[in-house]
């Protein structure tokens, strides 16, 4: 999984998807999360961060995590490799 590369995300939160021309502006923890795809980081490392982050309950933080990822493929803002 990766960030689309016709991402554009700024550091508000701002976020531009250039094939399709659609903007969106994400809250600070769906920042954190794109941040950490950005950075390569696996869906359990994630969650992990989550978890320790927000204080959040395991199984919390795995159904966020998977919620979110979920609608971010559906937007084809992240692409599985």
């Amino acid at each position: 999984m990766k960030l689309n590369p016709n991402i554009a995300l700024s550091e508000s939160g701002f976020l531009f998807h250039a094939s399709t021309g659609d903007s969106y502006t994400v809250n600070p923890t769906g920042l954190h999360i794109l941040q950490l795809i950005r950075q390569e980081r696996s869906i359990q490392e994630i969650e992990e961060t989550l978890t320790e982050t927000y204080d959040l309950g395991e199984l919390q933080a795995k159904e966020d995590v998977h919620d979110y990822l979920q609608y971010l493929r559906q937007l084809k803002i992240v692409i599985d490799e």
